[in-house]
């Protein structure tokens, strides 16, 4: 790199990631680089490592339920392992952590998510007001309200340049259910963790982040109409078909144009290709962040290979974000290995064993076999997990 080059931004990358008693996870350590993928046999729980990769950006989510756009549970006792609710969920790494417990005074469930300061004043606060509680001085909404002011008191929602520090979200009084106080403070929009779950949306909120907004890109609009070189990426994907992508900002929705002999026909972007929808999605969410931890599931899903492989490419060059990504696509797995150096990329063997999900990262020598596989990779998993 030469001296005048700008040098790439990476300083929230996570180095290490621990993921303990989430779902089908005991006790798993990941050792991360630039790319981490994950292969393996349906549900041997890859899902369920990039849902517990998604704890540690909990304050992205916007659901009236406790996580319910970041995890898949009927009863938040699903989230533990083996249901055991009495071994906390807890997700650390050096930058940043999350835990979810089970509180036997209040008989409700509540999550931190933060850095080391903010987890000592919540804990320490909880401890201080659980006395007063328990005298009956406060009862319910009260008590809850009387909880999380004392929690946020002195807490202020503002940037500052360690964006971790940014992220101070506080989850109380969580029923079974997924019911939960809604509190104060409970989310932000800053944090650098950005799990993505692509969704079809009919209008789009006038949210004016620059970034996607995870999970489902609410925000879709604001993040297409503000970026000329998404646009014009957008633009090259329908001119072979004839079509224009068009912005309604009145409306703040998305439709796309052919005109012949003159006349201009309009047609809804919800019935173009899933190709082409999936594929703005996850377009805007790698051009339109810096400095990220992006987490994606199949990319691939309902998506012709040739775009597979250029959303590939996009993560490969995207020098200044980190991925995790599952995949079942030997489109997108063989595009990473041929393309990243050994100390860009990862690709964990996920398996299940004892009823735990395990991971092994393949070596050197076993990442140019994988190469010589190609699509048949798929078909020989077992013979890269231990003890094979």
């Amino acid at each position: 790199m030469g001296n005048n080059e700008p040098k790439t931004d990476t300083n929230n990358f996570l180095n290490w990631v621990e993921i303990k008693n989430f779902k089908s996870i005991k006790d798993l350590r990941l050792d991360c680089k630039r790319v981490n993928v994950f292969i393996g046999k349906p549900n041997v729980g890859k899902s369920n490592i990039l849902e517990g990769l998604g704890l540690l950006g909990l304050n992205y989510s916007n659901s009236d339920l406790f996580g319910k756009d970041f995890f898949r549970y009927k009863s938040i006792s699903n989230l533990f392992f083996d249901d055991e609710i009495t071994s906390d969920i807890v997700v650390s790494s050096d930058k940043i952590n999350a835990v979810l417990k089970y509180n036997s005074t209040f008989k409700t469930y509540y999550a931190i998510v933060g850095t080391g300061f903010w987890f000592e004043k919540v804990e320490k606060t909880l401890q201080e007001k659980e006395v007063v509680l328990n005298r009956n001085i406060l009862k319910n909404e009260e008590a809850y309200s009387y909880i999380m002011m004392s929690v946020f008191a002195g807490s202020q929602m503002v940037k500052n340049n360690n964006e971790y520090e940014n992220v101070k979200v506080f989850r109380f009084a969580i029923l079974n259910n997924g019911k939960q106080f809604p509190g104060l403070f409970n989310n932000n929009t800053y944090g650098p963790v950005k799990r993505y779950e692509y969704k079809k949306i009919i209008k789009y909120d006038e949210v004016g982040e620059n970034y996607l907004l995870p999970p489902y890109g609410r925000n879709l609009f604001n993040v297409i109409d503000h970026d000329e070189e998404i646009r014009k990426d957008l633009a090259e994907v329908f001119r072979p078909n004839g079509l224009t992508l068009v912005l309604s900002k009145k409306d703040r929705k998305f439709s796309v144009q052919k005109q012949i002999d003159g006349y201009v026909y309009d047609y809804p972007y919800s019935n173009i290709a899933d190709t082409f929808q999936r594929y703005a999605f996850y377009l805007a969410a790698i051009e339109s962040n810096t400095n990220s931890v992006i987490v994606l599931e199949e990319p691939e899903v309902h998506s012709f290979p040739p775009y597979t492989q250029e959303l590939t490419y996009r993560m490969i060059y995207s020098e200044e974000n980190q991925f995790f990504v599952t995949t079942h696509s030997p489109y997108l797995l063989q595009t990473l290995i041929e393309n990243l150096t050994d100390d860009q990329l990862n690709v964990f063997i996920t398996y299940y064993e004892n009823y735990e999900t395990k991971v092994r990262a393949l070596t050197s020598e076993e990442l140019r076999e994988v190469m010589d596989f190609g699509i048949d990779i798929f078909y020989n998993l077992e013979k890269y997990q231990p003890n094979a």
